[in-house]
């Protein structure tokens, strides 16, 4: 796999920042066209495990899809029902070893954002959809959320 051109990236940082600019200031349109607008997202994470790591701006494209999700967040009634295709998803790339690690740090915090607005139940439909390497590394992405992400009320 080549890495993506100069111009790619480019393409790919305005991507995300017209992405989180309608996730912030025009919600009931994202809302109103959330399968597309996810459909979007998802083609974004799969271009975006392609980039090289070295790359200007890079880590501005990072934050600024893991905003997206955080954005995404806070309207988890909303999105809760497709966490499940979000984090299978995710989970899927996790099997690409050569995803470069700005890139899956990124990742990794936009899942955490994901598994927020996932319920028991969504949790329950993920492992019983999953092969058992899939269900490993689902419960290392969710042990590590436990440990570094989800308040538990404790300090």
């Amino acid at each position: 796999d080549k890495s993506l051109e100069s111009f790619d990236l480019v393409v790919i940082d305005l991507s995300t920042k017209v992405l989180l600019e309608l996730v912030r200031f025009y919600t009931e349109f994202v809302i109103k066209y959330v399968p597309l607008f996810l459909s979007v997202l998802n083609r974004l994470q799969l271009v975006l495990v392609k980039c090289n790591e070295k790359a200007p701006s890079i880590q501005d494209t990072c934050d600024n899809f893991a905003r997206i999700s955080e954005e995404l967040s806070k309207n988890a009634e909303v999105f809760r029902h497709h966490a499940v295709y979000w984090l299978s998803d995710y989970v899927g790339l996790m099997k690409t070893p050569t995803i470069p690690s700005t890139i899956k740090q990124s990742m990794h915090l936009s899942s955490y954002y994901w598994l927020d607005m996932s319920s028991e139940y969504e949790l329950q439909q993920i492992h019983a959809v999953s092969d058992n390497t899939t269900r490993s590394l689902f419960k290392s992405l969710y042990n590590d959320y436990e440990q570094f992400h989800k308040y538990i009320g404790k300090v």
